[in-house]
């Protein structure tokens, strides 16, 4: 329907009473594909300051955290691909992905930052490529993904 008829089917406030009927539809739907809730474990990747770094070595075929455990809160992964090949940062949680950092090249440090509850992680690397060959190359399957924990 044209707008401008709309405006003189409906009127000004039945318009702004469709609209904001609208509005509120949707941000039901929004709020409804969140993680954030009673039984989540983790938002969203966050931008709030970090209450914890962690470090994490990526190299051919281990992700190398530089503790195997940290506070629940804030926490940042400062990921550092050592290795020769490209390699990404996921973190998961009951096999479900939460937030990764893809393409990270050889010598290259990416940070990525999640809000966690306490519970046990993985963090992993989940490349599989193909080679020359034709032979896959998966990272995972190489050994690339340790177990994390959150207290």
């Amino acid at each position: 329907m044209n707008p401008m008829r709309a405006y003189e089917t409906f009127g000004r406030g039945r318009l702004t009473a469709i609209a904001i009927l609208g509005l509120a539809v949707a941000g039901t739907v929004l709020a409804g594909c969140s993680d954030d809730d009673d039984g989540g474990e983790a938002s969203l990747v966050t931008t709030r300051p970090p209450d914890e770094v962690v470090r994490v070595s990526l190299q051919e075929w281990a992700v190398l955290p530089e503790v195997g455990a940290a506070g629940n809160g804030v926490i940042q992964f400062a990921v550092d691909n050592r290795g020769t090949k490209l390699h990404e940062f996921v973190l998961l949680k009951d096999g479900e992905e939460l937030g990764e950092i893809e393409g990270i090249g050889p010598g290259h440090l990416e940070t990525i930052r999640f809000e966690l509850k306490p519970g046990n992680y993985e963090l992993a690397c989940l490349i599989k490529e193909t080679e020359d060959n034709g032979e896959v190359e998966d990272h995972y399957a190489l050994g690339m993904h340790k177990q994390f924990e959150v207290r």
